[in-house]
């Protein structure tokens, strides 16, 4: 699966990360998400070089945030610009779907925010989230596992990307597991393009 040269990287593994510089940081936003999805990772991204962390980010439930507070703050401060509270609560409803629809945003996002104001009971949340999760599936594009391990590995992956990640490898800002789920490759492929140098 890991060295598969055309596996797609799954929404179920992350849906974007920032790799921080203070020159040029880096958003990369998984293309498998709906457009909705990757416009809230676009953002939750965005505030994470505000505030100057990185991570990988891979919760369905965009506002399952309860244990972290750094990720508190960044999903409350994403949900602010997304759906801003005093227009959410003019239009006085809990229809999750017109409400997606009306801010441009998952489900999920509109869901954990009517939880947040009060406006639904946390059974109510847990079970609407539990309903979305298992709904999900049918709206992201199909991820096929095709393609054969070949030498085109060296092709498929952008070499001033790889050099990025191995950068923030070597600088323990991540991990070779993250690495390897980023890039979407195994040990053997990543050794592949630690050995590429840089001609491309």
């Amino acid at each position: 699966m890991k060295d598969n040269t055309h596996r797609p990287l799954s929404v179920k593994e992350f849906r974007g990360f920032v790799l921080l510089d203070h020159k040029a940081p880096i958003i990369f936003i998984n293309q498998k998400d709906t457009k909705n999805g990757q416009l809230f990772t676009l953002v939750h991204e965005l505030v994470h070089i505000f505030v100057g962390t990185e991570e990988i980010f891979n919760i369905v439930d965009a506002g399952d945030y309860q244990f972290d507070r750094t990720e508190a703050f960044i999903n409350k401060v994403t949900a602010e610009i997304l759906v801003p509270q005093e227009i959410f609560l003019q239009l006085n409803s809990t229809d999750s779907n017109f409400l997606a629809r009306k801010f441009k945003v998952s489900e999920f996002v509109i869901v954990r925010r009517l939880l947040d104001l009060n406006k639904i009971t946390r059974e109510e949340y847990l079970n609407r989230t539990r309903d979305l999760k298992e709904n999900l599936e049918r709206f992201l594009p199909n991820e096929s596992n095709g393609g054969s391990y070949t030498n085109n590995i060296r092709f498929r992956v952008d070499n001033r990307f790889f050099k990025y990640v191995m950068n923030a490898v070597n600088h323990d800002r991540i991990s070779y597991t993250d690495a390897f789920n980023i890039v979407g490759i195994g040990f053997k492929g990543y050794k592949i393009l630690m050995n590429r140098g840089g001609n491309d």
